[in-house]
């Protein structure tokens, strides 16, 4: 090694030797005058809180994006406010609107380099300390709190690895989530608009106590674990899972007023306690048109082929009992909650109905 590459190098070893004694002189100076030496503060369980808050005055839609991220969303709350557990500065974005309220993290360099508004958002290293040094990876969560005077008319959130958590809602809104991977629990909510759940992989969906107009349920491509109970519906509810088991506690005690459709090709049907196989078809809704609900004194097909009707004698009844069909599985529109930006699966489903699809699993409804 050559004698000017040797000086170099023991100048380097010094300087970074004096950078070290010099951080730890700070340290403790600061430790004595209880001056703070990360902007973020951890509370007790030694977790990094950061608050935002917002108004809800003209509030009217509400996007979550994040990725890694556990969310919570809790109504009825004492004040509105956005808590951000575990995020390093410059790690999230929020955009608060007059009427939309846009909540994403930034991963990476892109939170640090602000190339819409040309700037660098970087407030010294002593900022990313505390992650780096971690034992262990701390759980992010985005806790959103809203007040009952919240009067949304759109709720987004789409979410790869973690889990999603909406509870307390008392509002004409319609929920749309969207999951990759991890656990949905939707609970004590009651709209009348939709609410719209669709997941990419293998997901579990929870939702209790809650009373919407339509509930739809989408994981055509994935293994999902479904379970419902002390829930209600309007209009209709549709469930597409490509393996994976739905359970449904039902608070009626019948399908009165419903058209109801249940497939498990190869798998058991359960129906108040009554077992089928393949699939099961009941058809209660009254016609368009009509005032007076059609007979309920039917034969309740439990074959393969749900659209083979037994025939009645007579033409009437034939004819009766085919325009029921063509008339009950006419598409009515869920309602518009897709997000603008995102080109998501959209389902047509049927007014007074109750859909159940799956290709591999069980069917329980109790």
């Amino acid at each position: 090694m050559k004698p000017t590459s040797v000086i170099f190098l023991i100048v380097s070893v010094l300087l970074a030797c004096l950078g070290v004694v010099l951080c730890m002189t700070a340290t403790s100076i600061a430790n004595e005058q209880g001056i703070g030496l990360f902007t973020q503060v951890g509370d007790g369980d030694d977790n990094y809180i950061h608050y935002e808050t917002f108004t809800e005055e003209e509030l009217k839609k509400v996007v979550i994006k994040v990725s890694g991220v556990k969310v919570n969303v809790i109504g009825n709350a004492e004040e509105s406010k956005i808590e951000l557990v575990n995020f390093p500065n410059n790690a999230y974005q929020i955009q608060a609107g007059r009427s939309t309220l846009q909540i994403s993290d930034n991963a990476g360099i892109s939170g640090i380099i602000d190339l819409e508004n040309l700037k660098i958002n970087f407030n010294g290293f002593r900022d990313y300390l505390h992650y780096v040094f971690e034992d262990s990876v701390k759980e992010k969560s985005l806790n959103l709190y809203l007040t009952e005077n919240a009067d949304l008319v759109n709720f987004n959130i789409t979410t790869t690895t973690g889990d999603i958590s909406v509870s307390n809602f008392n509002t004409d809104c319609d929920f749309k989530i969207v999951i990759t991977d991890g656990v949905v629990d939707f609970r004590d909510v009651i709209t009348e608009s939709s609410v719209q759940i669709e997941a990419t992989e293998s997901s579990n969906i929870n939702i209790d106590n809650v009373n919407a107009d339509e509930l739809r349920i989408m994981s055509p491509n994935s293994e999902c674990f479904v379970d419902i109970t002390d829930t209600t519906f309007t209009r209709a509810m549709y469930i597409e899972v490509k393996s994976g088991d739905v359970y449904y506690d039902r608070v009626e005690s019948d399908f009165a007023n419903l058209d109801v459709k249940l497939e498990a090709p190869g798998n058991t049907i359960s129906v108040y306690g009554e077992k089928y196989s393949d699939s099961y078809t009941e058809f209660n809704a009254p016609l368009k048109g009509d005032q007076t609900q059609p007979s309920t004194d039917h034969e309740t097909e439990v074959t393969t082929a749900p659209n083979e009707q037994e025939s009645a004698p007579g033409q009437s009844d034939v004819e009766e009992t085919t325009a029921a069909e063509e008339t009950t599985s006419e598409p009515e529109d869920i309602g518009d909650i897709e997000d603008e930006e995102e080109n998501n699966t959209s389902v047509s489903i049927p007014a007074n109905s109750l859909t159940v699809i799956i290709a591999e699993g069980s069917i329980e409804i109790k």
